[in-house]
């Protein structure tokens, strides 16, 4: 520590970001120029967001566990690969609708180093409000073993210029948990799921627990659902969970699923609507062995009201409605049900991503692909190319989907853009930076 601090005046005149244990965190740079207060912001909880001309970006991806090997770490002025970049964008279209020939390009220009500290890895989320963009990186605190913590994760707010680097809140007991900025009524906060316990955390540090001993959550901008495990469950007898919902501002709770030895797990809220699996009785305190996908609007007098069985098989390990029907994926095949009818899609899917009109965008084990699915006949189209491409990480933001694509000489996975509304026959991924 006494030669770290012998330091402090060297790095005082140095034009890089620095930090040191219980002092002042410093960003040295400043930038010109940027997006307006009035700006739209777009992509909000991506490592991609963009706010009027500009994008804020992760420029790659370097896996937490990786972090301490090979030189990786996470100190301030040493991070380049997943740095914080600012970029500014415009689109340029060629062709025309009626010739059928009409393409947009996205233009990037000016991309300058925000922050050099790591915002591009496994739980990556950028999130901008007003002049600020808030995100969460790897801590660097140490442990009591002598190793640096960066299982768990600190998080930091931002003036959009690269100003006022202020941190706000570092987890203790993060496991394989999620995060969320919200704001409510003008307010700014953070939302954290840490595996087990739901935590609203205020600008100034302040925590609040939400809810203990969790079991599945969703996150939303004024309320979080979440479930627990029935209070009636012993160890000899499982009555199975409870869903609750919870308001971000006021905390009043409300529980909304409560039936004895019945399941419920979360998946996510999309359209105004709850995803979600469940079990069902099969008598009195007999509940199936197997879990459904199930739909609910939340509008009903009661929750069952609202509630709507997506599909009527088991096993079901991603799906999405779409173009009235419905996409899932089965034993890794692709099918679409719409009414009566089921087609296969693919023979090889491991993940629904997202969908966009009538296509679905869909993984496999090494690649990103889409399909329409309002064919007759269709056949999937693999938008990757060539590249080896990490398929756990993806964003998408107005009609650009974001990946990250390994460099063959460095080995190191960098930020790569794809047009997906004007489609070239010739598919071929662009490097953001």
């Amino acid at each position: 520590m006494k030669k770290f601090l012998a330091c402090l005046l060297i790095l005082c005149f140095a034009f890089v970001p620095f930090v040191f244990a219980g002092c002042e965190t410093i960003n040295l740079i400043k930038l010109e120029g940027g997006p307006t207060e009035q700006d739209e912001v777009v992509g909000n909880g991506g490592y991609v967001v963009q706010k009027g001309e500009y994008i804020y970006f992760a420029s790659g991806y370097v896996k937490t566990s990786d972090l301490g090997t090979g030189g990786l770490n996470n100190n301030f002025g040493e991070v380049e690969n997943g740095a914080l970049y600012r970029a500014k964008v415009e689109y340029q279209t060629t062709g025309s609708e009626e010739e059928e020939n009409l393409t947009e390009k996205m233009a990037i220009s000016n991309v300058e180093l925000l922050l050099s500290k790591l915002v591009g890895f496994d739980n990556s989320g950028l999130y901008i409000f007003g002049n600020k963009i808030y995100f969460g990186t790897p801590a660097t605190s140490w442990a009591s073993d002598g190793t640096v913590e960066y299982d768990q994760i600190t998080f930091y707010s931002l003036s959009l210029n690269g100003t006022n680097l202020t941190k706000i809140y570092q987890t203790t007991d993060f496991d394989g948990g999620e995060y969320k900025f919200v704001c409510v009524d003008n307010i700014v906060c953070l939302i954290v799921n840490t595996g087990s316990k739901l935590l609203k955390v205020e600008l100034n540090g302040k925590a609040t627990v939400l809810a203990e001993d969790i079991k599945t959550a969703v996150i939303l901008e004024d309320k979080v659902y979440y479930t627990k495990d029935n209070e009636k469950t012993t160890d000899s007898l499982d009555f199975g969970t409870v869903l609750y919902v919870k308001e971000i501002k006021s905390l009043e709770e409300t529980k909304l699923f409560d039936e004895d030895y019945l399941t419920i797990e979360l998946i996510k809220m999309g359209n105004g609507k709850l995803y979600y699996t469940r079990n069902y009785l099969l008598s009195e305190k007999s509940p199936s062995s197997t879990s459904y996908s199930y739909v609910n609007t939340l509008n009903g007098n009661t929750f069952a009201e609202g509630e709507t069985k997506l599909l009527n098989q088991a096993g079901i390990s991603s799906f999405v409605e779409i173009n009235g029907g419905c996409a899932y994926i089965n034993s890794s095949k692709l099918y679409f049900k719409k009414n009566a009818e089921t087609k296969e899609l693919s023979s090889d899917a491991t993940k629904i991503l997202f969908t966009q009109g009538n296509f679905v965008y869909f993984k496999n084990s090494s690649a990103l692909y889409r399909i329409d699915v309002s064919l007759s006949n269709p056949s999937s189209k693999k938008l990757s190319a060539s590249n080896t491409i990490n398929t756990d990480y993806f964003d998408f933001d107005n009609n650009f989907v974001y990946f990250f694509v390994k460099n063959s000489s460095t080995s190191k996975y960098e930020l790569y853009s794809l047009d997906i509304k004007y489609l070239a026959s010739t598919i071929t991924p662009t490097k953001v930076k």
